[in-house]
């Protein structure tokens, strides 16, 4: 798989940068061969099922196991390149992938899903193992997330609006993703986890703080000078 994005990567950057609009060919090239040859060269000696360390003294024997069915969210910045790379690290750990790219960015997504499961079904694979939404919708993208047999999210950039339903537990919210609501979690101190009704009137609860020490205090300077001022000298 790896091999086959390696060769297609100049090909897909100019699928990427024509349908986008966005970003430079040569940068979107170097991105590519990033995901196909640096990715690969990094996962490729990791042990990722089985026994995959062991602590004898203390009789314990760390297991990795497959999750599933990964739904991966692809962004329009960098679709091509986040394809390859979440592709083959859902592949290394034996899972299957199943990716909703942006509206502005389908064409590119599915040709590289294209080329990645040709590439695999070559040697072997499973068919479907890397698939690809061909008409991306908000409603589609919240019923792979929410779906019964997806295990991971992977959400990387944003897809233009926030899941209209509380997500799965078991999602992987990477950075530059709009976190959820509140009310698809545990309530916690984080601020990002909080939702903008929450963190406005913890401002506001704050501002009023803020002013109400602020009145004592004047009130207190204003006490100190009168009591000063009304005491007879000595």
């Amino acid at each position: 798989v790896a091999v086959a994005c390696e060769h297609a990567a100049s090909s897909l950057a100019r699928m990427a940068v024509d349908e986008t609009r966005m970003g430079r060919y040569e940068d979107k090239v170097t991105k590519n061969l990033f995901s196909a040859v640096d990715v690969r060269n990094y996962i490729l000696p990791l042990k990722t099922c089985g026994v995959i360390r062991e602590v004898a003294e203390a009789r314990v024997r760390e297991l990795a196991v497959p999750m599933g069915v990964v739904a991966a969210l692809i962004p329009t910045t960098n679709p091509t390149s986040t394809a390859i790379y979440k592709a083959l690290i859902a592949v290394k750990a034996r899972n299957a992938i199943v990716m909703s790219p942006h509206p502005r960015a389908t064409e590119c997504v599915v040709e590289s899903c294209r080329i990645m499961q040709e590439a695999a079904r070559a040697v072997g694979a499973p068919d479907d193992l890397i698939l690809s939404m061909a008409t991306p919708t908000l409603d589609g993208t919240n019923e792979l997330m929410q779906h019964r047999h997806t295990a991971v999210i992977l959400a990387t950039g944003g897809y233009g609006g926030r899941p209209t339903a509380p997500a799965s537990p078991r999602t992987v919210w990477v950075r530059g993703t709009s976190p959820p609501s509140s009310s698809a979690r545990p309530m916690c101190r984080k601020p990002w986890r909080m939702s903008s009704r929450e963190r406005t009137s913890i401002t506001v609860c704050c501002a009023r703080q803020r002013t109400r020490s602020s009145a004592i205090a004047r009130s207190k300077r204003r006490c100190g000078r009168s009591s000063s001022d009304s005491e007879p000298s000595s």
